[in-house]
């Protein structure tokens, strides 16, 4: 192909300069800046990979998987890819001179016109799953794809067959990279296609553009993976928490999964540049500052499937909360109203009715206890204790503490009790 042939003389052209040049500057760096040639911008010609973690790969399910294996030279594309050709002299191309992994890679080599061309990924189907990514690697010039910005690689997705498009990744937005050096797009975060969970008709476009009559390079792209967490392992981070300042450290005890198989290792970034790895009954974690942070939990299962948790945490200062407390007058058991007469949210409260009757009101059960999630100012809760038997004077003591806070005296009801029935219940002294 006549552009491979142009690739490799410039590699002779720059062979000795290369040497030279390690020769004298041994710390050469082989970012381009604004200042270098492009003579000199070519002299890093290592394509190397680059190493990454496999945290977003194992045991996800995989929905595409192409590393260009059944392809043929020069335009045979795999089965459902489909090409978009507006320049006839340079589009994208099946390339077999330096592929990320063998035997060929796709590209896109540059030409004097205008270049608008697209490799559009076949149909995915994103149902059923709870997290979705992209993952590919590339291979391009930082000098001329960001510093003089000659072209683009446009990674956008289409949920209507290719109608409408939008951007999800540019090379543009990425920190510095060494030029004619294959990277993952992991290198700096995942592509998170979550937002298109349920679609079924989802479409990727790979887009070279070039401006007309601009001198652009090549970009190249290989081992493009689309993998997803099954809805059979989730994650649950628990939350919204809503913590008072002074009831700090923030419990995550809350947090769960379904699926999958134990034992589970569970990574934390609470949103303040802390992390940890710790199950949640030993998650705790005090904050700095007032403010709302968002936490994300990665858990792993033992084997290597993982699930994806978010959460908020909102953290006040000014009064505690407040919480009153009362109960109907009459009727079969106990019905109690929880309100919120504060200004901000509380969750997770721990509330308990417990009576007592006798002499001296020595004998005592616990009817009924539970949590409320979130209590909400001024929409007030409702609980029922369901029938219990009794007979003569008792005392119903109701308690309810938010998560981390001491705990509150005790509001006391009188009442009268004949077999399921309650009469003439009102607020008693403490």
């Amino acid at each position: 192909m006549k552009k491979t042939v142009k690739k490799e003389n410039i590699m002779k052209g720059v062979g000795a300069l290369l040497i030279v040049s390690v020769l004298l500057f041994s710390n050469l760096s082989v970012i381009a800046s604004s200042a270098m040639d492009k003579s000199k911008q070519n002299i890093q010609t290592n394509k190397s990979s680059y190493v990454l973690s496999p945290l977003f790969i194992e045991g996800n399910e995989t929905i595409l998987d192409e590393s260009f294996t059944d392809a043929t030279m020069p335009s045979g594309w795999p089965s459902g890819w489909t090409p978009i050709i507006n320049n006839l002299d340079d589009t994208w191309y099946v390339d077999d001179t330096d592929p990320h992994s063998e035997p060929y890679c796709g590209t896109c080599y540059h030409d004097n016109g205008l270049q608008d061309e697209w490799l559009i990924t076949p149909s995915l189907n994103f149902e059923d799953y709870t997290r979705i990514y992209l993952r590919f690697w590339w291979y391009t010039s930082y000098y001329e794809a960001v510093e003089k910005d000659y072209h683009d690689l446009n990674v956008s997705i289409s949920t209507d067959g290719g109608a409408n498009w939008t951007l999800i990744w540019n090379e543009d937005k990425l920190s510095k990279f060494y030029s004619w050096v294959w990277y993952d797009t992991n290198f700096e975060e995942p592509i998170d296609l979550s937002a298109y969970i349920d679609e079924t008709d989802v479409r990727i476009g790979f887009q070279y553009y070039s401006a007309e009559g601009v001198d652009g390079r090549e970009f190249s792209i290989d081992d493009i993976v689309v993998y997803g967490n099954s809805a059979s392992f989730v994650c649950n981070a628990g939350g919204p928490y809503y913590y008072h300042w002074d009831y700090q450290p923030v419990d995550f005890r809350h947090a769960s999964v379904i699926g999958g198989e134990p034992p589970y290792i569970w990574q934390w970034d609470f949103g303040d540049n802390d992390t940890a790895i710790t199950p949640p009954l030993l998650t705790r974690h005090y904050y700095d500052d007032i403010g709302d942070y968002d936490v994300s939990v990665t858990v792993r299962d033992s084997g290597q499937l993982i699930a994806f948790g978010n959460a908020t945490v909102h953290v006040y200062t000014g009064d505690p909360p407040e919480i009153q407390m009362d109960v109907n007058k009459s009727g079969i058991g106990i019905d109690v109203e929880f309100k919120n007469v504060g200004n901000e949210n509380i969750s997770y409260i721990e509330w308990k009715i417990v009576v007592r009757w006798g002499p001296l009101k020595i004998f005592e059960q616990e009817i009924e206890k539970g949590t409320i999630e979130v209590l909400t100012p001024k929409i007030p809760k409702y609980i029922n204790s369901g029938y219990f038997l009794g007979f003569g004077r008792i005392d119903i003591l109701i308690s309810a503490t938010p998560e981390g806070a001491p705990t509150p005296p005790e509001q006391r009801f009188k009442a009268f009790k004949i077999g399921t029935f309650i009469f003439n219940a009102h607020k008693g002294v403490a």
